[in-house]
């Protein structure tokens, strides 16, 4: 190779390298996002035990929910049952689903009672935050 193709190859690998790291330094150094010390917050004492105590009743609608959620997906493949078959499974599920989600309002108002005005702002708020609890998840509109 000639001198002039070798020195352009070395200014081309040279700019890809400072590009590198140039990036690496700005992303690790300069635009670090900077949270609040007790990030994310941690829910009080009072609460975690309430919820503790409580997990089982909770524990097992959500496995009665989910044992006729799988019922009934699993019926959807089948070629011998019928629609109305397939109806009351659907019921039963969305049944569950109520109660499951019964049992976890009434837990959480028994929970607040446990918590200062202050915590339940601050516990409340952030659970409506919470990932799974958003608005812009897919499927949700």
């Amino acid at each position: 190779m000639s001198n002039r193709t070798l020195t352009i190859l070395v200014i081309i690998s040279l700019a890809f390298n400072l590009a590198f790291l140039g990036s690496f330094v700005y992303h690790r150094y300069i635009s670090r996002p900077e949270f609040p010390p007790n990030f994310p917050p941690k829910p009080p004492k009072e609460f975690l035990d309430f919820i503790q105590q409580n997990k089982e009743a909770v524990r097992g609608c959500r496995e009665r929910f989910h044992t006729a959620k799988d019922d009934f997906m699993s019926s959807l493949h089948d070629p011998n049952i019928t629609d109305e078959e397939l109806q009351i499974k659907l019921d039963r599920s969305i049944d569950l689903l109520k109660d499951l989600e019964l049992n976890i309002g009434k837990t959480m108002i028994e929970a607040r009672k446990n918590l200062t005005p202050e915590q339940r702002k601050e516990m409340f708020e952030h659970m409506k935050n919470h990932p799974r609890n958003r608005k812009d998840r897919p499927f949700t509109d």
